[in-house]
């Protein structure tokens, strides 16, 4: 016996290493290996350590305590294991009430066993001596311990049950490694029960209960994944940057190899972010993106998912899951090339503001997602912003655009999206709330002298558009702005316009006449009208053409409703050659019929100076109607000169030499009218009519112009006064020595037909 013993106890001790060996390993594993294995592992290595104590007492309560701590270590042991197989298995919703449960009855097992000390209620120690003289302890059990030994088959069986469940109904993948299980749990179990029943002098049930916690948890959570995963990775072609995941079929993660362990800090992690991952629907392969920061950086990867399967049935063939794989693609420098040009798409170059495209997106992301209440789009104007470029320089317009953008994002309020249109123009999507005139133009001084010129002021403009729905589209809110802006463009002293209905309603007209403009002109909608030029002694002598619109649904449109408009839109020169066209072939109608020396002069408008070559286009129509050239004046107001006077000197000189009179329109009305009138050679003088308006200084409007006409007879011009409107004014001009006369006292514009009435039946 003494031999057997020294065996015996040689056994346990290699176990017990075993097991601390395994327990040191569970240590270091991760926090759900530390939390289920630890346990019997513990435990395991308790029983053994424990029934060495019991072997080696010779003491009578000594032994009896060990055999004490045996059973209940046993007790709780097998308990854990109970409470392993249940974790690991699909009766997870019965965990907590089952461990509370048998808790309870543990509890009291043990605390009964314990008490057994002082009353010997549950078993007793007995000396035994065997017949080749040698004593061991044996164990004289009483009734009450058959409800400990009840507790403990019971766990047992139900151990049995749940491994048996699990190997009937896991997939064949499976069934291997709870079917090893199961025959490692039996024999260990058959073992203890026979070494109850015949009470042998050592229990040789001992050793495998410890083998069987150890054999348990290494095999369930560090042998059997490494079996399956060598497996399932044969079936997987990874690449050395791929990171890897592998899920068992109930989702909890059994590997990931070292490229995914800089992505997830624990198994549990994890397995958090599979089923995260898994909650959300994807539609597409940009859906299945997702970033990790770590190395300092962020890293983008390319998520895919695969299920890992397996044959349930060789007949059939028919697949069984048995888990599944989370792989990684680290896409990181694709995903960054993208961003950098969905960047550089919706973002502008110059001042990393949003740009068109990057502006009406994003607005038009928080209209769907909040509305538009409570929100104004505001868009800014640079006043002449193409003169600063020509001025200043390049570098220094950017510096004021790239200004705009700083001084705005230095006063970002929340929920405020800002942008970059187009050249200079600037557009802000805020709430209304936060808008403070004020604020703007303080924030509008500090970028005043950005050109490092004090005397050279930058003037900005802003349209504010209100929404009047509560969803809009961005560009539709931009242009109602714009329009607001538009409205004051001509209005240095206005910074600030708000968009009303009015103002759409006059932008819809001006489309209007542009849409109809070529109809007309092709249809002859347009009518040249003629307003009486009378000489000093009331004689008529000429007519200036003037243009009216006879529209054939509208009626009669008048030129303040269009001309500025067809001005704008750079189409008035084409009105311009049309009613030369009409005034050319009236003159040849008047001279044919014999009506008299009349002639007729046209204006010329800016448009029409540059894009037209007007020497050839008014010598074409003299030798196409065969008319005096004299009979066709031309007039050019000294606005139009002014913007290039070289060009206009060497016309003046062509066209006079051809036989037409220079008509100046407009004089008094500019900025430089005596500069002008030093070089210019004119005919006729037109007087604008600025002069005869009614004003506190009428003394001094009549010294400037009797100065002008005086001067303008010096230098051999004719003198007409536009405008006039009543005799006072008439009396008083002719007192001044103006030749002719231009105006609603003598007449408004006539038709063809009733100036020839009035003026050609005498």
């Amino acid at each position: 016996m003494k031999i057997s013993k020294i065996v015996y106890t040689i056994v346990l001790l290699l176990i017990v290493s075993v097991l601390m060996v395994l327990f040191a390993k569970i240590l270091r594993s991760r926090k759900e290996h530390k939390k289920i294995l630890s346990i019997p592992c513990f435990l395991a290595i308790a029983t053994s350590i424990i029934y060495l104590g019991f072997l080696m007492s010779e003491k009578y309560k000594i032994s009896l305590i060990f055999e004490e701590l045996y059973l209940i270590s046993t007790l709780w042991l097998v308990m854990s294991m109970l409470f392993f197989t249940l974790k690991f298995s699909k009766l997870k919703k019965t965990i907590k009430s089952v461990n509370i449960g048998l808790t309870i009855l543990g509890v009291i097992d043990s605390v009964s066993i314990i008490a057994n000390s002082f009353f010997h209620h549950s078993f007793d120690l007995v000396k035994i001596v065997s017949v080749y003289d040698f004593s061991y302890w044996g164990i004289y059990l009483k009734n009450v311990h058959f409800i400990h030994l009840g507790l403990c088959y019971g766990i047992a069986l139900a151990n049995v049950l749940v491994l048996f469940k699990m190997l009937i109904t896991s997939p064949r993948f499976y069934k291997r490694q709870f079917g090893i299980i199961l025959i490692a749990y039996l024999v260990t179990v058959i073992a203890n029960f026979l070494s109850y029943n015949f009470n042998f002098p050592l229990d040789f049930s001992v050793p495998l209960y410890p083998l069987l916690g150890s054999f348990l948890t290494y095999y369930t959570s560090f042998g059997f994944p490494k079996e399956l995963l060598q497996k399932i990775l044969a079936t997987f072609c990874l690449s050395m940057d791929e990171a890897a995941v592998y899920y068992d079929i109930d989702g909890r993660c059994k590997w990931m190899n070292s490229q995914a362990e800089n992505l997830f800090n624990s198994y549990e992690d994890a397995e958090q972010y599979r089923e995260s991952w898994l909650s959300i629907p994807r539609d597409n392969i940009s859906d299945q993106t997702d970033s990790f920061f770590y190395g300092g950086k962020s890293h983008h990867f390319q998520v895919e998912y695969k299920d890992t399967s397996d044959l349930k049935d060789k007949n059939e063939g028919e697949l069984s899951k048995i888990g599944s794989f989370l792989i990684f693609v680290d896409k990181t420098e694709e995903i960054n090339q993208i961003q950098k040009e969905q960047y550089e798409g919706s973002h502008d170059d110059l001042t990393g503001a949003l740009n068109r495209f990057g502006f009406f997106k994003q607005v038009n992301e928080a209209i769907s997602r909040n509305s538009t209440e409570g929100m104004i789009l505001i868009c800014s104007n640079i006043k002449n912003f193409k003169m600063i470029n020509e001025i200043f320089g390049e570098k220094a317009g950017d510096a004021i655009l790239k200004k705009v953008v700083a001084v705005t994002k230095v006063s970002v309020v929340s929920g405020m999206i800002f942008g970059r249109i187009n050249d200079d123009k600037f557009a802000l999507y805020m709430p209304k709330s936060s808008f403070k005139e004020d604020f703007f133009l303080e924030k509008l001084k500090s970028m005043q002298t950005v050109t490092l010129n004090t005397l050279y002021k930058i003037h900005f403009q802003f349209g504010i558009y209100e929404p009047r729905k509560r969803f809009e589209n961005a560009q539709i809110m931009f242009d109602k702005a714009l329009i607001a802006i538009n409205a004051i463009s001509n209005d240095l002293s206005r910074v600030f316009a708000r968009y009303d209905s009015n103002l759409m309603d006059k932008l819809l007209e001006e489309k209007n006449i542009l849409g109809e403009f070529d109809q007309a002109i092709e249809e002859g909608q347009f009518k040249m009208y003629l307003q009486p030029q009378i000489g000093v002694d009331g004689s008529f002598f000429g007519a200036e053409a003037l243009a009216r619109w006879q529209h054939p649904t509208r009626g009669f449109i008048y030129p303040k409703s269009f001309i500025s408009v067809l001005d704008k839109a750079g189409l008035l020169y084409r009105l311009d050659r049309y009613i030369w066209e009409q005034a050319a072939r009236q003159i040849r109608d008047w001279n044919e019929r014999g009506l008299g020396d009349v002639h007729i002069s046209v204006n010329v408008s800016a448009k029409a100076f540059y894009f037209i070559d007007i020497y050839k286009t008014f010598t074409g129509l003299v030798e196409k109607y065969k008319i005096n050239p004299s009979h066709l004046k031309i007039e050019i107001t000294e606005t139009v000169i002014m913007t290039d006077f070289k060009k206009a000197m060497l016309l003046f000189s062509k066209l006079q030499e051809y036989g037409f009179q220079i008509e100046i329109d407009d004089f008094g009305s500019g900025y430089s009218s005596l500069n002008m009138l030093k070089d210019i050679k004119a005919d006729i003088l037109k007087i604008d009519m600025v002069f005869l308006k009614k004003t506190e200084n009428m003394r001094r409007s009549r010294i400037i112009l009797e100065s002008i006409i005086s001067m303008a007879k010096s230098l051999d011009m004719m003198v007409l006064t536009e405008g006039v409107e009543e005799r006072e004014q008439v009396e008083m001009l002719k007192e001044l020595g103006c030749d002719t006369f231009q105006g609603y006292y003598f007449s408004k514009p006539l038709t063809p037909e009733e100036f020839e009435s009035q003026y050609f039946t005498s």
